[in-house]
């Protein structure tokens, strides 16, 4: 499914702000999975709302991992209210992500969340107008499956 690209030149290119590339989130990470918004469970946490996030993994893209993963982000849907986080999704069950799962203890990194649309990578922390898309395939490679 993910085929290997010539990749090499964007890999280096391809920087989030703050300066971590793709390459070296994933380096950070425990792996990098590629699956679907099974179940979302919404708790407030004093004045902020987070919500947990089940995934069924559909390809582990680097790493391994259990069939499912769970990862927990600010913001989210409760009681009526929404909560949204600047370059945070709300994913839904059903969406399409991907996401660099952090190690044991660490923190997730919000530059290591995606949405997948039509095969080609949404980063919430990136302005639509100056967006280049990368697709399924082309992160496949960036990652040296």
């Amino acid at each position: 499914m993910i085929g290997l690209l010539l990749w090499s030149a964007l890999a280096s290119a391809t920087t989030f702000q703050g300066s971590a590339s793709l390459s070296e989130l994933a380096q950070r990470s425990q792996a990098v999975v590629r699956g679907v918004v099974v179940e979302t469970s919404t708790q407030q946490r004093g004045r902020n709302l987070e919500t947990r996030y089940t995934i069924a993994v559909e390809d582990a893209l680097a790493g391994d991992v259990a069939e499912e993963v769970s990862v927990t982000l600010p913001g989210g849907h409760l009681n009526g209210l929404t909560q949204r986080v600047n370059g945070v999704p709300l994913w839904t069950p059903g969406d399409d992500v991907i996401v660099f799962v952090p190690r044991p203890g660490e923190p997730i990194s919000l530059r290591g969340i995606f949405s997948v649309q039509a095969e080609q990578i949404i980063d919430p922390l990136v302005h639509r107008a100056a967006y280049v898309p990368l697709t399924v395939p082309d992160l496949g490679a960036l990652l040296d499956r």
